[in-house]
C-alpha cells in the first residue's frame, strides 16, 4: 500500500482485521464494531459480550462507544492499550495517510445540498398582502390548523412560492441545522384530496435533525412524528419524520452523547414503535417519558394548551412501565 494515500475499502479491511465483523451505517459514513473496552470488562466479570456499539467515523477515525462512552479523535489510544500489534500499521498506513477520493470508487460519498424552492417568500413578510389569493389561502389554512400568530410565522419561517406549479397551493416549512444552514424542508398541500400531501427534498432522513437550530441538548427534548405535530409542541422539540428512530440516526446519537432526557409523543396508533424507541434510549441510560393519549387524536390536531397538559402528565419509562405495557397488550 502507498503510505501516502489509502481508500475507504482498505481502512474497512484493516478495521475488520482488528475488531472483527462490523456494521456499516446506511449513510456509509460510520462502522460499528465490538468495543474492546466493553469486551474486556464483560469478560472480567464472566459474561460474554457481542454488541457492536463502538462507532468509528470512516473519514476522520473519530471513535465513540455508545455503552461505555469512550471517545477519541483517532484509534491510537485504543490500539496502543488493547490491540498494540496493530498500532504501527495504523499510524503508517492510515493516521499519516490521506484518504483517496476517486469517482471510480463505489464507496464515494455524495452529499446532497438542500435549497429552498425558487422565489420562496416568507409569509411573515406578506401577512398584510390581501391581493395575493395564494397567500390568503395559505394563511387561512394555517389558521384552520391553529396557527395564526405572527410570531409563529416568524419562528417557523413558513413560506410559499408562485414559481413552481407543483408547489402551488402548498405551505413550505424549512428546517435549519445547528449552524443555521438549511437542512430540510417540507411543502404541505392546503387542498383536500391532493396526493401526495407532502413534497420533500431527496435526503437521507437518518442524517437530518429537524429544527436543530433551536434545540437545547441539556433540556428535555420532545420527539413527535411530523412537522405539524412539532408546531404544536413546546419549544425544545423536533420531529423524526416518521415513526422510527434507530442508533443509525444522527438525532439518536446526539441524544445519547448528551444524555438528553426525552419525552416521546408519537401518534396514538404508533404505541409499539414508541415502546421500541423508548427501550433503545433506555438501554443507553437516557431518561424517557411517554405521552399517553385519552383518544386517537394526534398532537397535530390538538391545541398547544392540550399538548402542554399531555406533556405534564407524561409517564416515566422504566422496567415497571415496560412490564405493565406487555401485560396490558396480552389481556
Amino acid at each position: 500500500m502507498n503510505s501516502n494515500i489509502h481508500t475507504k475499502g482498505q481502512f474497512l479491511d484493516f478495521c475488520q482485521e482488528v475488531f472483527g465483523d462490523y456494521d456499516l451505517t446506511k449513510s456509509n459514513t460510520n462502522i460499528q464494531v465490538i468495543c474492546p473496552i466493553c469486551f474486556k470488562f464483560k469478560n472480567t466479570v464472566g459474561k460474554s459480550y457481542s454488541k457492536r456499539k463502538l462507532a468509528i467515523e470512516i473519514n476522520t477515525h473519530v471513535v465513540h462507544c455508545w455503552v461505555c462512552s469512550y471517545k477519541s479523535r483517532n484509534l491510537i489510544h485504543l490500539l496502543k492499550k488493547y490491540k498494540p500489534e496493530f498500532l504501527e500499521q495504523y499510524i503508517n498506513n492510515f493516521k499519516n495517510s490521506v484518504l483517496l477520493h476517486d469517482k471510480s470508487l463505489e464507496d464515494l460519498e455524495i452529499k446532497r445540498v438542500v435549497s429552498l424552492p425558487d422565489e420562496f417568500q416568507l409569509l411573515a413578510l406578506n401577512i398584510n398582502n390581501t391581493k395575493d389569493i395564494h397567500i390568503k389561502n395559505v394563511l387561512s389554512y394555517l389558521k384552520s390548523r391553529g396557527i395564526h400568530k405572527e410570531e409563529d410565522l416568524w419562528y417557523w419561517k413558513f413560506g410559499i412560492t408562485n414559481f413552481s406549479r407543483a408547489l402551488h397551493n402548498r405551505v413550505i416549512i424549512p428546517s435549519f441545522d445547528d449552524h443555521g444552514s438549511l437542512n430540510y424542508f417540507t411543502a404541505r398541500t392546503i387542498l383536500k384530496d391532493v396526493t401526495p400531501k407532502y413534497l420533500n427534498p431527496y435526503v437521507d432522513r437518518e442524517d437530518i435533525i429537524v429544527n436543530e437550530l433551536n434545540i437545547q441538548w441539556d433540556k428535555e427534548l420532545t420527539l413527535v412524528e411530523g412537522i405539524f405535530d412539532l408546531i404544536k409542541c413546546n419549544e425544545n422539540a423536533t420531529c423524526i419524520l416518521g415513526s422510527e428512530l434507530t442508533a443509525n440516526y444522527e438525532l439518536f446519537q446526539k441524544i445519547v452523547i448528551n444524555k438528553t432526557p426525552v419525552v416521546l409523543g408519537l401518534d396514538p396508533d404508533a404505541i409499539k414503535k414508541t415502546m421500541r424507541i423508548a427501550e433503545r434510549l433506555y438501554e443507553f441510560c437516557v431518561p424517557v417519558r411517554i405521552i399517553e393519549y385519552n383518544n386517537l387524536n394526534d398532537i397535530g390536531s390538538r391545541s398547544k394548551n392540550e399538548f402542554n397538559d399531555l406533556l405534564n402528565r407524561a409517564k416515566i419509562y422504566n422496567i415497571e412501565y415496560k412490564l405493565k405495557y406487555k401485560l396490558n397488550s396480552i389481556m
